[in-house]
């Protein structure tokens, strides 16, 4: 059966209008979602993606025997997100939804379905990206976490040796 140029220009129309509904509808669903107890601006899946997120940045080592997992980074995203302005609060949301989803062309997989090893390659290669707009926004989370993560009493005790401004105290 041979197809023609028209056929073919309706198809893809079609194809590209049906795309456009479907992803707009999914990124929606995505824009504004209501927090969920006991977060203030975080709902359940955003809040584990933070930790997850959390987990593969700062792993645990020997210094400090605590990784961004169990820091409970989530409670920490969550009240600082409390002091930014909405539009910066959806687009951090916006952005934990991305990097949850960023993996599934790569792995087939959610980001937080990842095993702990594929995480961390995953934050790794994205904090070397060529995309700068996409690197800049994971270096900003990373550091945002990492606020959290040095705050915390584990860490800050081990920290407070290198750097006295407080930390430990």
């Amino acid at each position: 059966m041979a197809i023609t140029r028209r056929q073919l220009l309706r198809w893809t129309t079609v194809l590209g209008t049906a795309t456009t509904l479907v992803g707009g509808v999914h990124l929606y669903s995505w824009w504004d979602t209501p927090p969920e107890s006991p977060f203030v601006n975080l709902n359940t899946l955003e809040a584990s993606i933070v930790r997850v997120i959390g987990g593969a940045a700062f792993p645990s080592g020997e210094t400090i025997n605590l990784d961004g997992y169990s820091a409970n980074l989530d409670r920490f995203f969550d009240t600082l997100l409390s002091s930014m302005t909405t539009e910066n609060r959806l687009l951090l949301k916006l952005l934990l939804e991305a990097i949850e989803r960023a993996t599934i062309p790569t792995h087939g997989s959610f980001f937080t379905s990842l095993s702990a090893p594929e995480q961390q390659a995953c934050i790794e290669t994205w904090l070397q990206s060529s995309n700068a707009l996409f690197r800049g926004a994971i270096q900003s989370l990373v550091v945002l976490l990492g606020m959290g993560y040095t705050a915390h009493p584990t860490a800050s005790t081990h920290l407070e040796r290198y750097f006295r401004c407080g930390f430990g105290v």
